[in-house]
């Protein structure tokens, strides 16, 4: 009875691993897509690890950038909002925020969120030539 026991806590162990290294390989995929600009392919990708993995910050990072990147500025709000509520002082999420807010035409909003983004990650040698 106890090696039964011991058996299924050993492959809950394994299975568990095996998920993470399937989304951690998915979410892999979801970043190369956005960096060879195939946004909505990476969108596709990241909506099926938000369904498994809702509380993964990466998601919302990537989810966001590639709608904002495809001018679905609206539509990249929510995913902002929720990335920012699971980690608040995330440096991506702050340079998505001021990309947001540049695009709907708010500077001001879009230069403090550049400003955050400095403070959280002040080696970012983009930024402080973005903001000089």
């Amino acid at each position: 009875m106890v090696t039964m026991r011991w058996f299924v806590i050993i492959l809950a162990l394994f299975t568990q691993t095996l998920y993470a290294q399937y989304y951690d390989s998915l979410l892999q995929v979801a970043a190369g897509l956005s960096n060879q600009i195939t946004y909505a392919a990476s969108l596709e990708v990241g909506e099926i690890l938000r369904a498994a993995t809702a509380e993964n910050i990466s998601i919302y990072i990537f989810s966001s950038h590639n709608l904002l990147h495809q001018g679905k500025i609206d539509e990249a709000a929510g995913y902002i909002t929720y990335g920012l509520q699971i980690d608040p002082v995330n440096y991506a999420m702050f340079v998505n925020c001021a990309y947001y807010f540049a695009a709907k035409g708010n500077l001001e909003s879009a230069r403090s969120y550049l400003i955050e983004s400095l403070n959280v990650f002040p080696e970012n040698y983009t930024m402080q030539e973005a903001l000089a």
